[in-house]
């Protein structure tokens, strides 16, 4: 029993000691508990760690309590042992979770808490952080597509996404301390178009925010304004500079080929100054070949580019063709010179006496200027006779080019040989076209009165058939066309000469009136002063006195008729022609052919001097009837 009690009284003297300390330590720290916060952030963001700054014994018996989940955190711990924190000179909390922007909310911080035996507890009233709002948008001016734009805002949190949207187009935007970096490729914008951007700022996908919205231009695209090589076109220098016009400075070129029909490529010399971009091949391109010019990405000084890659397609010619020549299939003059022009510039220096060949070993000289050749014969060619003109293949380009076919043009002379008969009142002169040499001589003329003149145009069709075709003439007949017997009645747009005389009242015979008479007026003097008054009249008696044609055909217009003169031949000619024209056939007796008096008319002097003569009458005064005769001319010609 005293054992028991000096146990109890060791144990009383070790234990009060014991329990005095640690009530003096509770007592410390309660004491001290009161000036452990020494301060704290008066808000609180979600973004950060929140801390409260003081002297914290044995801080993993702390408890905090929020409305939200959050890590608790230590700083400036002293730690013993390497394992035990005695002390922290903060206490933080980081929120897990996005919080409510600019509400008032509490933060519970006890000692013992967890224990049950809270003998210390503080609770902190702060508000929350406002979210992001933008301080500055980006500046009014034209934009990239492809450039990255900027925002800045106030209270960056990178708890939030921040996204740029266009349509339904978006980009997600970076956050680098407090500037919003947003690329505006990912919007899929085209150059030289208005937008609306929005941009937002989200968490866990849902909207949290919209923070602007802004109109923006963007920059007006690279584009090519003008080529010295037409599209499509065709160059004939096998070393070209190929120049692009932009419509702004360009300052980079990226991908670009040259590459012809058969996928050759040639390299390119590349050179831009302003808003101009000269291309040289390094090598020569090939002849007679289809190239096609791609530019990729052509950026700007400003940063704009194309939108598209730019095609050029183009061709290089062959060597000189010719494009253009004097010498027709028939009719060329004989003592004309031959012109020829090429599609491009000729070498002027070059010999083309041997690759130029006249057939009949004709010499010529010749000149070359620019694109044209001009050959000169040195003697006139033979009249009515086919030559043949053959270009070599040699002849050579000002760019040293030389043609990859050879050329050869047949071409026939005029066979007409032009006489003058005369002149009008008012001295127009009146041509006669003679074809063949037979002693058999036909004679066709037009336009006897000018308001006729539809039937000169018919005569001129004549002379182009009989050129064409004047082989069909028969060896023993000569073809004579006069085109017009009134060239004054023609140019004053009357039916008299220039003397107010019908020619074709004029004629020396039986029934010869001073007075003519057409439709329901009579003209005094019409039939002139005398017979064969005028000179017109006289040209046509002369020639047919002087050639004793065995017919003449004299062409009016319009009463679609056929009228032969009188004699029997006239008849026989005037019934085939009648045949093969569809014109009417009017014996000379007819007295209701016309409703007016014919007197000292062609035909009429004609039947009494033994001359056949037919009168035909076409049936427009407006059309070349032409195509309507010719059946008819070529059978008087050759019966």
């Amino acid at each position: 029993m005293k054992l028991d009690k000096k146990k109890a009284l060791k144990i009383t003297l070790i234990g009060i000691p014991v329990l005095l300390i640690l009530l003096l330590l509770s007592f410390c720290i309660y004491i001290l508990s009161f000036k452990q916060i020494l301060q704290y952030d008066n808000i609180i963001r979600s973004s950060e760690k929140y801390c409260i700054t003081g002297n914290f014994f044995l801080p993993s018996l702390y408890k905090i309590t929020y409305d939200t989940p959050v890590e608790i955190d230590t700083e400036e711990t002293v730690t013993i042992f390497n394992k035990f924190d005695i002390f922290a000179k903060s206490i933080c909390i980081q929120s897990q979770t996005l919080l409510p922007e600019n509400s008032l909310t509490t933060l519970s911080l006890t000692f013992l808490g967890n224990t049950g035996l809270q003998i210390f507890k503080e609770e902190i009233s702060i508000p929350t952080e406002e979210y992001p709002k933008v301080s500055e948008a980006p500046s009014d001016r034209d934009f990239n597509i492809s450039e990255s734009i900027s925002y800045e805002i106030t209270n960056p949190n990178p708890l939030l996404q921040y996204k740029l949207l266009e349509g339904e187009n978006e980009t997600l935007c970076s956050l680098e301390d407090s500037t919003l970096h947003c690329n505006l490729e990912e919007l899929e914008l085209q150059y030289g178009g208005e937008y609306e951007l929005t941009l937002i700022s989200t968490y866990n996908s849902a909207i949290v925010d919209e923070l602007d919205s802004s109109q923006i231009e963007t920059l007006e695209p690279v584009k090519i304004v003008s080529t010295n090589i037409k599209q499509g076109g065709t160059i004939y220098d096998l070393n070209p500079k190929i120049v692009f016009s932009t419509n702004k400075p360009v300052e980079f070129i990226g991908e670009n080929t040259l590459e012809n029909s058969e996928g050759v490529k040639t390299q390119l010399v590349i050179s831009t100054k302003g808003n101009t971009i000269t291309m040289e091949p390094k090598s020569p391109l090939s002849q007679k070949s289809t190239y096609t010019l791609t530019l990729g990405n052509l950026k700007a000084e400003d940063g704009s580019e194309l939108t598209d890659p730019f095609t050029l397609k183009f061709k290089t010619g062959d060597g000189p063709r010719p494009r253009y020549t004097n010498i027709s299939g028939y009719g060329f003059p004989t003592g004309s010179n031959i012109y020829i022009t090429f599609d491009q510039d000729l070498k002027s220096n070059q010999d083309i006496s041997k690759k130029i060949l006249l057939s009949d070993s004709t010499t010529y000289t010749y000149s070359i200027s620019n694109n044209r050749i001009s050959i000169n014969p040195k003697t006139s060619l033979k009249a009515c006779k086919t030559y043949s003109l053959v270009l070599k293949q040699s002849i050579l380009s000002d760019n040293e080019l030389s043609s990859s076919q050879e050329y050869t043009y047949t071409f026939k002379t005029k066979c007409a040989r032009i006489v003058t008969l005369g002149s009008s009142v008012q001295s127009r002169p009146i041509y006669a076209y003679y074809f063949g040499t037979g002693s058999k001589k036909i004679v066709f003329f037009g336009a006897m009165h000018g308001s006729e003149a539809k039937t000169k145009d018919t005569m001129l069709s004549w002379i182009a058939e009989l050129e064409k075709n004047s082989s069909k003439i028969p060896s023993d007949k000569t073809v004579i066309v006069v085109p017009t017997f009134n060239p004054d009645g023609i140019a004053n747009q009357s039916r008299f000469n220039a003397n107010k005389v019908d020619i074709n009242r004029n004629f020396d015979t039986s029934d010869w009136s001073p007075d003519s008479y057409f439709l329901s007026k009579k003209y005094v003097n019409g039939g002139g002063t005398e017979p064969f008054s005028e000179p017109e009249t006289r040209l046509i008696r002369n020639l047919i006195t002087n050639n004793h044609p065995y017919l003449t055909l004299s062409y009016h217009s319009a009463a679609s008729y056929t009228i032969p003169c009188g004699t029997s031949k006239s008849f026989e000619y005037g019934t085939i022609y009648s045949q093969l024209s569809g014109y009417r056939y009017v014996p000379p007796e007819y007295e209701d052919a016309f409703s007016y008096t014919v007197t000292g008319s062609l035909g009429t002097w004609a039947k009494e001097n033994g001359y056949n003569e037919l009168t035909i009458e076409v049936s427009s005064p407006y059309v070349d009837e032409f195509s309507r005769n010719v059946k008819a001319m070529w059978k008087m010609v050759t019966m």
